[in-house]
């Protein structure tokens, strides 16, 4: 399984930057699929740190349950795919110069 992790966080951006070069509407669409992970990774944080100090329980065994939660980590996963593929993207443009 951790292979598969390394080789999808080498291979994954740079065919986001290919699919971007390919078909240049998807670019707002991965824009837009980022920003609507930020919110959904931004709120379930809050939530979860309002949980825990409305109930006055110790941080550390509540982020159990927010690392649990398949679509928080679809969606983390996503944006930190995402910021490597704009990583990659700034750095082809700035190479191309």
């Amino acid at each position: 399984m951790e292979w598969w992790i390394v080789i999808g966080t080498l291979v994954v951006p740079f065919a986001l930057c290919a699919i971007q070069r390919m078909w240049r509407k998807s670019k707002p669409v991965l824009d837009a699929l980022a920003l609507a992970c930020a919110f959904f990774v931004s709120i379930t944080i809050a939530l979860a740190s309002y949980r825990s100090i409305s109930h006055d329980t110790i941080f550390t065994t509540d982020v159990h349950r927010v690392l649990s939660n398949p679509m928080f980590l679809a969606a983390g996963s996503y944006l930190g795919l995402y910021g490597l593929y704009r990583f990659v993207q700034g750095l082809w443009r700035e190479y191309r110069r």
